[in-house]
């Protein structure tokens, strides 16, 4: 201590030193915690996964084989904590395959979107059920609608996380259906007949609100736009081959689609 007070050479390169050390330790903690054995998770089907904003966990959306007293099985989520390898399960309210599952409220809410015609919302980290959408299992006479016995294809989050957006496959009349419903006013928008093809994407613009547009994709070579505040919808581009994916650029502006071979 007393050299480094007396030699000014010494006393910057034993500043520059520890600024080198703390730089190294900010760094390793900033890497991303990768286990050294891979996770082994027991369930009959993994249909979903999902990471939380601070990538510490994992969630799986799968089939544990667990069943209630009438013999259905129940869905679970699986939470894995990426740095420590312990996994916890949790039941849903879902008996179906559970198709997406989202993170949303900072890293609160989980919600979840099932072939059974429900979305719920949950507590990842307790487990508890917060919100039950258009549920088929014990319906809501007061909400405006509930998807009966339609298969729920695909689900889109805002990226406010206030609006969800889900789409069935096609039912006994030939069409599928659209739904937006606001999960804080249970508001809700209703396109009763889309496409004869079922929904695979919904995808919300940044700045989704009533009147702007609601974007969602069909297997087939042609992608939809809908005015939800007009409750219309019309073919925004046509193409040779069928859409499989869509994504918005970060502003907005710019849409990409992937196409199949076929």
């Amino acid at each position: 201590v007393r050299r480094i007070k007396n030699n000014k050479t010494t006393s910057i390169l034993a500043g520059c030193i520890i600024l080198l050390l703390l730089t190294l330790l900010l760094w390793t903690k900033q890497e991303p915690q990768q286990l050294k054995d891979p996770i082994k998770v027991v369930c009959n089907e993994a249909w979903a996964l999902a990471f939380t904003p601070d990538n510490r966990y994992l969630l799986i959306a799968g089939d544990t084989g667990t069943k209630d007293n009438k013999e259905a099985v129940i869905e679970h989520i699986t939470v894995i904590d990426l740095k420590t390898g312990k996994k916890r399960s949790f039941p849903t309210q879902h008996d179906a395959m559970i198709k997406s599952i989202a993170v949303v409220d900072g890293g609160n809410t989980l919600i979840t979107s099932s072939y059974d015609g429900s979305v719920g919302e949950y507590d990842w980290k307790t487990g508890k059920l917060r919100k039950q959408h258009w549920s088929i299992r014990s319906p809501d006479k007061d909400r405006n609608i509930t998807l009966n016995n339609n298969e729920i294809g695909s689900m889109g989050i805002s990226s406010d996380g206030e609006w969800i957006g889900v789409g069935t496959n096609v039912n006994s009349t030939g069409y599928s259906n659209v739904h937006v419903k606001n999960r804080k006013t249970d508001e809700v928008y209703c396109l009763p007949r889309s496409t004869n093809c079922n929904v695979i994407q919904i995808l919300f613009p940044q700045t989704f609100q009533p009147g702007h547009l609601l974007f969602t994709c069909s297997p087939i070579d042609h992608i939809f736009y809908w005015d939800s505040s007009e409750k219309t919808y019309s073919v925004k581009w046509d193409f040779k081959h069928a859409i499989q994916n869509i994504a918005f650029s970060p502003n907005g502006d710019t849409i990409a689609t992937a196409l199949s071979n076929n």
